[in-house]
């Protein structure tokens, strides 16, 4: 194109740039400045030999300038309007098609046209799935972080539980109500950021309190068990909801709340009343629901609540804390009946706060 625009200036204003050469001090500065010229234009038209000019074809010129206008033209579409884009590229693969040969054109696969068949993607198979630990406090606040240990737990008495989960999986938050909410622990702060109230994470009521926290994938099932001595066992799976409200899982009645949730990883259960009473039974005994009011646990007197239960291996004994140490009875047969039974007096030695641990 340079070369074009040279070459007309130079055959239409051919004696007036001879005159310039000739009269001129800096031919040069005085062509780009009269003809609106760059600097390498001026050089070419410089550099020219009289002899060439000879072959200059002014409607020539003029007809490849139009042409170079023309393509200029359409370039600036393609970039500044996309159905003109659309239009010239349909017709580009048309005409490539066009020339191609029918052995070309067979395909060698075959290409399925039905609109019946089921299309599930599940997004997070396309992320990158991390491992960590939730950490979750006396205050009842929560973080994650990363290569926690159990001897870090160990060394802060604030933490509570240690509940280790997959950036792909959901906690389950269980609140005195009865209520299991479901939490992506993606959203709870990490690293050397501080730890935050579940409150601020989930829907709570004024009077709901947390109960516990916990990974449904570790464990196939959870005991519930409320204050005045009602539980039955869930599938903690099913629990996991998209609802932000959560699920009512446990149907209190008479003013009753959740006291605890354990998974249900031994073979019997220990509980202990207000009363100072203490009774362990078979928890196979014990229904499987995906919701309900459950069952009678232990017989609850009006004036009595339950204090506190534990998941027990009965050959393993009955063990509690108290104080800085922990306490250890193997002979438990005394106290083993059958499931809505008062029990008995609790044993020797047992803590004040009639807490298996404190």
């Amino acid at each position: 194109m340079i070369k074009i625009i040279k070459d007309l200036i130079v055959f239409v204003n051919l004696d007036k740039i001879i005159k310039i050469i000739r009269t001129k001090e800096d031919p040069k500065k005085e062509i780009i400045k009269i003809f609106k010229l760059s600097e390498i234009q001026a050089d070419a038209i410089l550099n020219m030999r009289l002899g060439s000019l000879k072959k200059l074809d002014e409607l020539n010129i003029t007809k490849e300038i139009k042409e170079l206008k023309g393509i200029n033209s359409s370039l600036k579409k393609l970039i500044n309007n996309d159905n003109y884009l659309s239009n010239f590229l349909i017709d580009e693969t048309r005409s490539i098609n066009d020339n191609l040969s029918d052995n070309i054109k067979l395909r060698r696969t075959k290409i399925n046209n039905a609109d019946d068949y089921e299309l599930d993607i599940d997004i997070d198979e396309f992320t990158e799935i991390e491992k960590f630990t939730v950490l979750l406090s006396k205050d009842h606040l929560l973080k994650r972080v990363r290569d926690f240990s159990d001897n870090s737990q160990e060394k802060d008495n604030n933490i509570v539980a240690a509940i280790d989960i997959m950036s792909n999986q959901k906690l389950l938050l269980f609140l005195s109500s009865g209520k299991v909410l479901t939490l992506d622990p993606n959203i709870l702060p990490g690293g050397k950021a501080s730890a935050k109230s579940y409150i601020e994470f989930v829907d709570v009521g004024v009077n709901e309190k947390l109960i516990g926290v916990f990974n449904p994938h570790t464990q196939d099932k959870l005991l519930l068990v409320s204050m005045f001595g009602k539980g039955f066992i869930s599938i903690a799976e099913n629990m996991v909801t998209n609802q932000k409200k959560g699920k009512n899982i446990f149907r209190l009645k008479n003013g009753d709340e959740l006291l605890k949730v354990h998974f249900v990883n031994k073979d019997h259960l220990a509980l202990v009343s207000k009363n100072e009473k203490l009774l362990i039974f078979d928890i196979c005994s014990l229904p499987t629901l995906n919701k309900g009011s459950g069952v009678q646990l232990m017989k609850i007197k009006s004036n009595d609540s339950l204090s506190d239960c534990k998941i027990i291996d009965i050959n393993e004994g009955l063990s509690w804390s108290k104080g800085s140490k922990i306490k250890n009875l193997k002979e438990i047969e005394f106290w083993i009946g059958k499931r809505a039974q008062v029990g008995k007096k609790i044993p020797k030695g047992f803590n004040k706060n009639l807490k298996f641990n404190i």
